[in-house]
């Protein structure tokens, strides 16, 4: 069997006598609440999938992950695993303490054994891990977002989480033990496409797989999505009943931004009703109106679910061939001037 990352696979969740004597003495400790991404990483910490961190980086670790990607002890880490707090809380903390770590709703998660407080740079963090301070990424917002002092130090998880697929979950000394039991050498796991037919023969094209075991070919997720042609019209609006907006995957739209603005399309439309103004239908020339336009246009015997692309906007007025780059510029070059004179005509009060 492989070796953990880091030759060392780390278990530290409390059970039995350890665990009722983590409660019992849970009272008289200082107490942090957490929000469920930190009790996600308590859980990963001691159950395993983050070995061989032990709890939450220290200084040095941390400077060395964003230095270099990896540990002080060279082995490879890419993002660092931190509990930020602020000034005021991790004033009150006194290094060697123990902290309660817990949820809103009072559950008991962890126990941190508090050795280190320390400030950090979130430009420069953000910058490290994501190439950029820019706060329009994601990352970079809740890196901006976070409090000023790191916590540092092992933890022990007091309790797992309960979730709806419990049954389905495994810890990494869980799916060690089953790896073995079948005799299996090295597990990879990924995404694909092809059909199983296809999966079979290609997947045993590649050198050492010949004989491999598949546990299960891979599929394609699916999304149940209304007849947005005969529900919808392009405001999101259900014709029949239009004081209700749909919007995202359930209208057949795809993708994270496709979701994302005809959401925010929905939620627009929504207020223009209550405040009696003419909801927005956005110019078909721009992504999100063209993606409108399709789920409530196409013919549902051909309709399926459609993410941004070229291909949807209405053809260019350009007669002559242009290349990959120069047509994509023509497209966004027409969609900006069309989306500017909209906002200004009808957006701008």
């Amino acid at each position: 069997m492989i070796q953990p990352h880091g030759g060392k696979l780390i278990d530290r969740t409390l059970e039995g006598k350890k665990k009722d004597a983590a409660l019992a003495s849970s009272g008289r400790l200082a107490r942090l609440t957490v929000d469920a991404e930190i009790v996600s990483d308590l859980e990963n910490i001691a159950t395993g999938v983050y070995s061989p961190l032990e709890g939450f980086l220290g200084e040095a670790d941390f400077r060395s992950v964003l230095a270099g990607s990896r540990l002080r002890s060279d082995v490879a880490w890419t993002v660092p695993i931190v509990l930020d707090t602020d000034e005021a809380t991790a004033g009150r903390l006194k290094i060697g303490d123990d902290v309660l770590l817990g949820t809103e709703d009072g559950r008991s998660v962890a126990i941190l054994h508090l050795e280190q407080k320390y400030g950090f740079d979130k430009g420069e963090t953000a910058e490290k891990i994501f190439g950029t301070r820019d706060p329009a990424h994601p990352g970079v917002a809740k890196v901006l977002g976070m409090k000023d002092i790191l916590l540092a130090g092992p933890i022990d998880l007091i309790e797992i989480t309960p979730t709806p697929f419990d049954r389905w979950k495994l810890a990494p000394k869980e799916t060690r033990v089953l790896f073995e039991a079948k005799g299996w050498k090295t597990v990879v796991g990924f995404q694909t496409r092809m059909t199983w037919g296809d999966q079979a023969r290609v997947l045993r094209m590649i050198p050492g797989l010949e004989e491999a075991e598949f546990l299960r070919y891979g599929s394609v997720h699916r999304n149940t999505f209304v007849d947005a042609p005969k529900l919808l019209d392009e405001r999101m609006q259900l014709r029949a009943r239009p004081n209700v907006f749909l919007a995202g995957q359930i209208t057949g739209v795809e993708g994270y931004m496709g979701n994302i603005a005809t959401g925010l399309l929905a939620g627009i439309n929504a207020a223009y009703i209550l405040k009696g103004k003419t909801p927005l239908v956005f110019p078909e020339t721009t992504m999100l109106g063209a993606l409108c336009f399709y789920i409530t246009h196409a013919k549902m015997k051909d309709y399926q679910p459609m993410k941004a692309n070229f291909g949807i906007l209405p053809p260019l007025p350009t007669t002559g061939r242009l290349d990959k780059r120069e047509r994509a510029r023509l497209f966004v070059d027409r969609a900006q001037t069309d989306l500017a004179a909209f906002i200004k005509e009808k957006m701008v009060e």
